[in-house]
């Protein structure tokens, strides 16, 4: 599952984060969810994991963000990478799209959706 925050308390009628990863854990294998400038919180199997939004020079517009997020979460774990690292290109990916005009990247898109290392 991939949803920002707001589709996730929607889709579970809870009124905040914690319950809404509680609903759903052990339901679905993985879920990924945005926060914005908050970053996003991964839930695998028991655990619950904070990833941090990735810092930018500046926000020019947030459109195609989240699908830039999903992009790189998706190509993560679709590649064996740890659920932390998938949620980390997610944050790099939609660091790029947000630092531009329109909804596509511009830059070399694929240059970030390689891991960093450490998880």
């Amino acid at each position: 599952l991939v949803a920002n925050e707001h589709e996730l308390l929607a889709l579970t009628g809870m009124p905040d984060l914690r319950q809404s990863l509680d609903h759903v854990r052990g339901r679905i294998p993985i879920a990924a969810v945005t926060r914005g400038r908050r970053g996003a919180v991964i839930l695998h199997q028991d655990a619950i994991v904070s990833v941090e939004a990735e810092s930018v020079h500046r926000v020019l517009d947030t459109t195609g963000a989240g699908d830039s997020f999903a992009a790189g979460f998706l190509f993560g774990v679709l590649r064996g990478y740890s659920p932390v690292e998938s949620g980390r290109l997610g944050a790099r990916a939609a660091a790029m799209t947000i630092q531009q005009l329109g909804a596509r990247p511009k830059g070399d898109f694929a240059s970030l959706l390689r891991p960093s290392g450490g998880d």
